[in-house]
């Protein structure tokens, strides 16, 4: 797949910002019991809190793998681009006048989904009857062993140090994957440590195999939470 728009942007990106370093920080003052007592070799599910951009952007530039970003689907089409940043970014978000969002907006309609095509992203629909179509992309990256990034925050747009509220629908991929795959997924949490311009890596959470998928699932988004909030908090050993 042609992704030079993608590696375009990401020189940019790393030309103008100080670089971060990534650190595997699974060890902790409170150390964490995972969901398993193995590890596995297959594909890796990271989930960083978003940040208004600031996890995903920081992720794909200077994570030491490649990655492929859960994205939503409006930003993949240019008419659905358009109205997003129109309707609702540009003007219930920032204020501007119309006329001023749309000269705005036009442009932008057609560079995002052309980077998101670049960076080979999987669209995340909010119609709940086309989430199959982001389950099923993902689970063709995952059989070929491709890593996905996610945010899973409620709020987005929030700018905070503490992810909030999260959905935890992703953590289905496991169920689907393993029963063909017969092997589990790692669901690894990062942390931007943007003080020590860190990529912070948290111990990897995996579906224990004594229990009910419903069971594990939810011990598993317990333990993801616990873990993310440990390292934003910086309960790490450095």
């Amino acid at each position: 797949m042609n992704n030079r728009l993608f590696r375009f942007c990401r020189f940019l990106v790393r030309k103008n910002l100080k670089p971060y370093t990534v650190v595997q920080n699974s060890n902790f003052e409170e150390p964490a019991a995972s969901t398993s007592h193995h590890s596995t070799a297959g594909p890796k599910v990271y989930i960083v809190h978003h940040q208004n951009l600031r996890g995903p952007i920081t992720s794909m530039a200077w994570f030491n793998q490649p990655l492929r970003p859960w994205v939503l689907s409006v930003f993949c089409e240019r008419q659905s681009c358009f109205d997003q940043f129109y309707n609702y970014t540009f003007t219930e978000r920032f204020g501007f006048k119309r006329p001023l969002a749309a000269i705005i907006s036009f442009p932008i309609s057609f560079f995002v989904p052309a980077l998101m095509r670049s960076t080979n992203v999987i669209p995340v629909y909010r119609q709940p009857r086309e989430t199959i179509k982001t389950f099923r992309q993902s689970l063709e990256a995952l059989a070929a062993g491709e890593n996905l990034l996610i945010s899973p925050d409620v709020d987005y747009a929030s700018t905070s140090d503490e992810i909030g509220e999260v959905y935890d629908g992703f953590l289905s991929l496991e169920k689907h994957y393993y029963r063909t795959a017969k092997e589990h997924i790692s669901f690894i949490p990062l942390h931007i440590d943007v003080k020590e311009r860190r990529i912070l890596i948290g111990s990897e959470i995996i579906f224990r195999e004594d229990i009910n998928f419903r069971e594990a699932k939810s011990e598993a988004a317990q333990r993801l939470r616990a873990e993310m909030d440990r390292l934003e908090r910086g309960l790490t050993i450095t």
